[in-house]
């Protein structure tokens, strides 16, 4: 499915500047070059933020949660957060990539949705030292495309066969470049 946007960021006003200043930075870096929906940026002035939200969720292949308490008081972060989980049901996939950014207490305290999610499905800590890898995993994974035919009739096609993500470990084994990092216990 052709979606406009790698993800979409949904967060708290009060965190925005750890989207500007971590998350934007990194991602739409000339390295990673994802393509990042940002409300301040990409919302269409004079129309409605629900619908605006809608069509952000609906267009990203991911919806980044940026989860602090500061979210959880926000009535738009409860919208996007159950828009993205809406759109997860819709497209039979998970999509939404949750990061506990601040401590958000107790789980057990929390919305009953939010707190269902977070117990059957993984989550990033920003202050987990492999914060970057897992989310970077986490994300949509780019096709590389590669010329076949030479630069007079250029014909494209998948070289994923050599791109170790495609054949993705068993959930429980982090993923070889990964692995080859971790330091042994």
């Amino acid at each position: 499915m052709n979606k406009r946007y790698d993800a979409f960021i949904s967060y708290a006003h009060k965190d925005e500047e750890f989207v500007t200043k971590e998350l934007l930075p990194r991602f739409e870096s000339e390295e990673l070059n994802f393509k990042i929906c940002w409300h301040v940026r990409d919302f269409m002035p004079g129309e409605m933020i629900a619908n605006e939200t809608t069509k952000a969720v609906e267009e990203s292949r991911r919806t980044i949660i940026i989860l602090s308490l500061n979210y959880l008081e926000s009535v738009w972060g409860q919208i996007e957060l159950s828009t993205a989980f809406l759109q997860s049901m819709a497209d039979k996939c998970n999509r939404v990539i949750p990061i506990i950014y601040q401590d958000i207490g107790d789980i057990e305290q929390l919305d009953p949705q939010l707190q269902a999610y977070l117990k059957t499905n993984t989550y990033v800590r920003w202050d987990d030292p492999w914060f970057w890898e897992k989310l970077h995993y986490a994300m949509p994974h780019k096709r590389r495309l590669k010329d076949v035919q030479g630069p007079d009739n250029m014909r494209m096609e998948s070289v994923d066969k050599r791109n170790p993500l495609k054949h993705k470990p068993p959930r429980h084994c982090p993923p070889t470049w990964l692995r080859k990092t971790m330091p042994t216990v």
